[in-house]
């Protein structure tokens, strides 16, 4: 398990105008496990997702799980995740 971020840019105001959330940069979340059950053999289990700030409202979201990588949006400060 690791995380990284690199290039986090969160603006701070001094007032309600401005954005509360990352205006730049990038995190990486990276997840690899083995699972086994009792009797059975083991499975070995990866995620990764990376969350990209683009100074947009919305956040880019990747999100690779053994194997299969789909593409989300996140909007920004709160939000559902949407993917395709």
């Amino acid at each position: 398990m690791g995380d990284t971020t690199t290039g986090l840019v969160i603006p701070v105001t001094s007032s309600s105008t401005g954005p509360a959330y990352p205006t730049a940069g990038k995190t990486v979340r990276s997840i690899q496990a083995s699972l086994q059950y009792e009797g059975e053999a083991a499975v070995a289990l990866t995620r990764r997702e990376v969350v990209t700030y683009d100074g947009s409202a919305t956040a880019k979201v990747e999100i690779t799980e053994n194997g299969t990588t789909k593409t989300c949006t996140k909007p920004l400060p709160r939000g559902r995740l949407s993917c395709s």
